[in-house]
């Protein structure tokens, strides 16, 4: 059956892109490194530092840049700044931003630089 998707607040996409995932790897499968191995013709790959990465990440409050390019983000208003003091620079693209109305009052709340919305469906205002 084919649902449709009402999608996620940003807030939640940026929880679960940025958010702390334990190991070494933090996250990165095996058939991602085997991927790798393979596209680079190396004989084996090692990956260092992605844990430290990911803890330097997690810390919500510090994070200047985030990308949810195709999470399904929806535009429903969420408090940004409570949860993205630092955020500057947000990469929305490809998702379910359907409201310019709904996306300036979202974004209106952090002193963003840079804010990327290309490949949504919004409709040009009147």
């Amino acid at each position: 059956h084919n649902k449709v998707s009402r999608g996620i607040d940003v807030v939640e996409g940026i929880k679960r892109r940025y958010g702390r995932v334990e190991g070494e790897t933090a996250g990165v499968g095996l058939d991602t490194m085997l991927n790798l191995k393979k596209e680079i013709g190396a004989r084996f790959v090692q990956v260092v530092g992605f844990d430290k990465v990911n803890a330097e990440q997690c810390q919500f409050s510090k994070l200047r840049t985030a990308s949810v390019r195709n999470m399904d983000i929806n535009d429903v208003y969420v408090d940004l700044l409570a949860e993205f003091p630092s955020l500057l620079d947000l990469d929305l693209s490809e998702n379910l931003i359907c409201s310019w109305e709904n996306l300036a009052r979202l974004i209106s709340q952090i002193p963003l630089e840079v804010l990327n919305v290309n490949m949504n469906k919004m409709m040009i205002p009147a």
